[in-house]
C-alpha cells in the first residue's frame, strides 16, 4: 500500500481524519495532539490540527475497524518494536503509552527545552509527545496545594536563575 511522505502512523492530521471516516467509538481513541511549541508562559494552545490514535494493549483492535485498517499499512514497521518482538505488546499498541489521567487531569506543562522557564496551566485533555513534561499535583482536603500558585513560582525570575545555575540545561 502506497504511503505519502509525512503521513503519520499514530499522529494524524485533519485530512487523514476525514479520509479515514472513524466511527463514534473510534473517535474516543482520537486525542488532540500538541507540540512543545504550543506552550507559552502560563498558557498553552487549546486547539490542535493533529490527533493521536491512543490505542494500547488493553484495547481489542477488531473493535476499531477503521483504526485497524489505518494501522495495518504500518504493521511491518510496528511489529519490529522491541516489546512486540518479546510479546509484551500487540503490534498495534502505542509503544510507551502512559496513563490517560496524566493528560486528562489538571496539570502544569513545560517544553523539554526552552530558553527561559516556560510553564503553563492546563485542565483540558492535552496529549503531547516526550518533548513535553507534565506536572500533576495530587492533593487531598488536608494538604491542599494550589497548582496555579506553583505555576506562578515556576515562571518567576528567581526560579529561572535557580534552574539556570543548578538545573539541567
Amino acid at each position: 500500500m502506497k504511503r505519502e511522505k509525512g503521513e503519520g502512523i499514530y499522529i494524524i492530521n485533519k485530512y487523514e481524519m476525514e479520509k479515514a471516516k472513524f466511527t463514534e467509538l473510534e473517535n474516543t481513541k482520537m486525542k488532540s495532539f500538541f507540540k512543545n511549541s504550543d506552550i507559552d508562559k502560563y498558557i498553552c494552545n487549546e486547539q490542535s490540527e493533529s490527533k493521536i490514535i491512543y490505542i494500547t494493549k488493553n484495547d481489542i483492535i477488531s473493535d476499531y475497524p477503521n483504526i485497524n485498517r489505518h494501522l495495518l499499512k504500518y504493521k511491518k514497521i510496528l511489529e519490529n518494536k522491541r516489546e512486540c518482538k518479546t510479546g509484551r505488546l500487540p503490534w498495534y499498541s502505542l509503544h510507551w503509552y502512559r496513563k490517560p489521567e496524566i493528560f486528562e487531569n489538571e496539570k502544569i506543562v513545560a517544553p523539554q527545552r526552552s530558553i527561559t522557564n516556560t510553564f503553563a496551566y492546563n485542565k483540558s485533555s492535552w496529549y503531547a509527545s516526550a518533548d513535553v513534561y507534565y506536572i500533576n499535583i495530587k492533593s487531598d482536603k488536608k494538604n491542599e496545594i494550589n497548582i496555579k500558585y506553583i505555576l506562578a513560582l515556576l515562571n518567576t525570575k528567581i526560579y529561572y536563575l535557580w534552574l539556570y545555575y543548578r538545573g539541567k540545561r
